[in-house]
């Protein structure tokens, strides 16, 4: 029996106008100008109190000319120079005041405790004394090339020396400024530097020995460094600092030999070490201009980018303030005091970043939970993922998997790109420079794009032509036997590996016993025959006819795939209608089918961009540049180890595929047919 339903009240709903969804609660109005308050304090209290208001670093060119080689002090600020065109710069505050060329070629310098005489070492033997004006006192010759020379307090010089490179003919000797020896003794390799301790002579040579000699000239103490020092200064307590190749500096024990630390600066190697008697501090630079200073300890309290070029020689302290010399000529100034106070400012500066994003992330919250809009939307949002966590856990899997695999290694190629990574230096951020040179000064990668655009009309034409005529005969085939067994004949080749095929026609190619060649003899055509692969003007289109008739099986599997799709019903209409096979192909199976020619459009393109190892096979890009493409150069450059200028490369043929892809996307949203 029925019942019956009385009248229904409409449910009502109320809704907040949309103006009030937006509005902020008055709580949240006030916690948001708080924090805005907070802001503002912090921000001003930091630019105003707790930013510097100098810079640690200043730097002035001073030295101009030739690449600087070496600096001495000559007194509070007066600096010698020494440049790569054989001359002698003295610089006074800053500026240059006197200038005399050498003529000999220096390899060291040094200057007296009185600051009254400079001793230089030169490449032909000779060891020369000038006096303060440059002026040329006398000169003594020792067996060998002088590689490394110290003044000790008593006015005796070690020199190292020796002939040959890598001979182990190479001595470490004591004069005196008239040119008699105290001792000489045979070190081994090539000496790369020498100090003085008291009475001790130290050396360190390129097989990495480190070793003290005593007055006599005997041992001490020998060792072994990790890496070759290049570069040796003594603390003011008589240790031992060294800086070797791999940016280590060592603090060794002058009595024993025994590393007391060692210390990881820098992945260049290091050119200037030294110990700053009036502060106490050991100062040292690298090959890449980085400035570090260390404590005595050890630890390691600042460092900068001084300059473009290596840092050459540290030269004095005045007001508190440490110089240095970069090979460039730049006189640099070091603010002793704010140097000291860099972590204590470090730790400032990264405490105020901190607290600004958590002033951030908090009105962000705020904002979230007193917006009724907002909060609606964040908690129906939590409450979808909630519901949803079984599927999240079941693909997380494959998203990491794809994270790891694909996109974090495209970001690191992207990163790369904007480096210098090869493996003969440390990896150095340079901008957009292997861009420029791509795109500017590399003549290759141009001559590689016109040769990639041929490859890709050409590779248009055999998608569209032949592997579309083979689809359409095979599916207008009447007995089904007969076009099962012409797709099996067609697709039963693809199991053959692609570089076969590649290199059999290699083979065909051969210029004496290619099978083209042979056949052309055969027809008495003899005359046309050549080395197709070697001829720059035949190679190009040899690999384009490579693979004919070009029945690529991909392509003709998606068109017989399109043409199999197509209702059978439009095909009987236009039989009725009286459609030759020329209209029924033309208005009815390329309409019908432009899903499946965009996508071979796609993959034609994206493999002529990307394409280089069947012509590495065939002919490794020649002769000459005949056959060279954009791939191809990004490969040779993976191969000589250039991996940041290979993926400048990679990520400019990455981009225009992605222009392509965007374009092919946008482009099959349009209907497929009228």
């Amino acid at each position: 029996m029925a019942t019956r339903a009385g009248p229904t009240r409409p449910v009502m709903s109320v809704a907040a106008p949309k103006s009030q969804s937006w509005a902020i609660a008055p709580s949240g109005r006030a916690i948001l100008a708080a924090l805005a308050i907070s802001f503002v304090l912090l921000n001003v209290l930091y630019f105003t109190s707790l930013r510097p208001k100098a810079n640690v670093i200043e730097k002035v060119q001073a030295i101009p000319g030739g690449r600087v080689l070496e600096a001495v002090a000559i007194g509070d600020n007066r600096v010698l120079a020494l440049t790569s065109d054989n001359r002698f710069v003295l610089v006074e505050d800053g500026s240059v005041v006197a200038e005399t060329p050498v003529d000999k070629t220096v390899t060291s310098l040094d200057i007296t405790a009185d600051s009254s005489k400079i001793v230089g070492g030169t490449s032909d033997r000779d060891v020369i004394i000038w006096d303060a004006q440059l002026n040329e006192l006398r000169r003594f010759q020792v067996n060998g090339r002088v590689t490394s020379l110290k003044v000790a307090e008593d006015n005796t010089v070690v020199i190292g020396y020796g002939v040959g490179r890598f001979t182990g003919r190479f001595n470490v000797g004591r004069f005196d400024l008239q040119g008699n020896p105290v001792f000489t003794k045979r070190v081994g390799q090539d000496v790369n530097a020498v100090a003085v301790a008291n009475d001790l002579s130290i050396y360190a040579n390129v097989s990495g020995d480190v070793g003290a000699l005593g007055s006599d000239g005997e041992h001490v103490w020998r060792g072994k460094a990790v890496k070759p020092l290049l570069q040796m200064d003594v603390t003011a307590d008589g240790h031992v600092i060294g800086a070797d190749e791999r940016g280590m500096v060592y603090l060794i024990d002058v009595a024993t030999g025994k590393t007391i630390w060692n210390q990881k600066l820098s992945d260049y190697r290091m050119r200037m070490v030294a110990y700053d008697a009036l502060s106490d501090k050991i100062v040292a630079g690298d090959e890449d201009g980085r400035l570090f200073m260390l404590n005595m300890d050890g630890q390691l309290f600042y460092q900068a980018k001084a300059s473009a070029s290596p840092i050459r020689s540290f030269i004095h302290t005045v007001q508190d303030n440490l110089f240095a010399v970069s090979s460039n000529g730049e006189w640099i100034k070091i603010d002793l005091g704010l140097a000291l106070g860099a972590q204590r400012q470090q730790a400032i500066n990264t405490g105020w970043l901190i607290s600004n994003l958590m002033l951030i992330a908090a009105a962000v919250t705020t904002l979230t939970l007193t917006v009724p809009r907002l909060r609606a939307s964040a908690f129906h949002t939590a409450r979808q993922i909630k519901q949803s966590k079984t599927a999240y856990l079941l693909i997380a899997p494959s998203m990491i998997l794809i994270l790891i695999f694909a996109y974090v290694p495209t970001v690191m190629g992207l990163y790369y790109s904007f480096t210098n990574f090869n493996l003969a230096e440390p990896i150095k951020f340079i901008g957009l420079d292997n861009f420029v040179r791509v795109l500017t000064k590399d003549p290759f990668f141009w001559v590689g794009v016109g040769n990639m655009v041929l490859l890709l009309v050409t590779g248009i034409i055999k998608s569209l032509t032949v592997p579309l005529l083979v689809a359409e005969l095979v599916f207008w085939l009447r007995w089904a036997r007969v076009k099962y067994w012409m797709r099996v004949a067609f697709i039963v080749p693809s199991i053959v590996p692609g570089v076969v095929g590649v290199l059999l026609w290699k083979q065909i190619y051969d210029p004496q016993i290619g099978l083209l060649n042979e056949t052309l003899k055969a027809l008495g055509l003899g005359h046309l025959t050549r080395a197709w692969l070697a001829d720059a003007n035949t190679a190009i289109w040899a690999i384009i006819f490579a693979g004919f008739p070009w029945v690529g099986i991909f392509a003709f599997l998606i068109y017989l795939g399109g043409l199999l799709n197509i209702n059978h019903e439009i095909f009987d209409a236009a039989a009725i209608d009286g459609a030759s096979a020329w209209r029924r192909f033309w208005d009815i199976d390329l309409k019908m089918i432009r899903p499946q020619l965009r996508l071979i459009l796609f993959f034609t393109f994206l493999g002529s961009v990307q394409e280089y190892g069947n012509i590495w096979i065939m002919t490794r890009g020649g002769p000459g540049t005949a056959t060279y493409v954009p791939g191809l150069q990004m490969f040779l450059q993976i191969s000589a180890a250039e991996f940041g200028y290979a993926s400048a490369i990679g990520f400019i043929l990455a981009l225009v595929v992605l222009v392509i892809t965007v374009w092919r996307f946008r482009f099959s949203q349009q209907p497929d047919v009228d």
